[in-house]
């Protein structure tokens, strides 16, 4: 995590079928965003634009908790002022 920071976004019903496609394809060969990455207002992580809230975070701590999964990390971080994206 490079820039210390990320976004959460929830999506809507219209959109459920490409969010479920976010974490089954690679990215190599196939474009699994397949939405609109947006810049964010104050933290350098896109957001995905047609859904419709977004909590931008900054992280403050990342620390290995020594699990042998795929997600060996866990994060502190903070809300920023929130906003609606659209």
């Amino acid at each position: 995590m490079e820039n210390r920071a990320f976004t959460i976004s929830t999506t809507s019903e219209a959109y459920l079928k490409q969010t479920d496609n976010f974490g089954t394809a690679g990215g190599r060969d196939e474009d699994k965003f397949c939405l609109t990455p947006v810049r964010s207002k104050l933290v350098p992580a896109p957001y995905v634009g047609e859904f419709p809230v977004v909590l931008e975070r900054k992280l403050l701590h990342n620390f290995d908790i020594g699990l042998h999964t795929l997600q060996e990390n866990s994060w502190i971080s903070k809300s920023v002022p929130g906003y609606q994206s659209r």
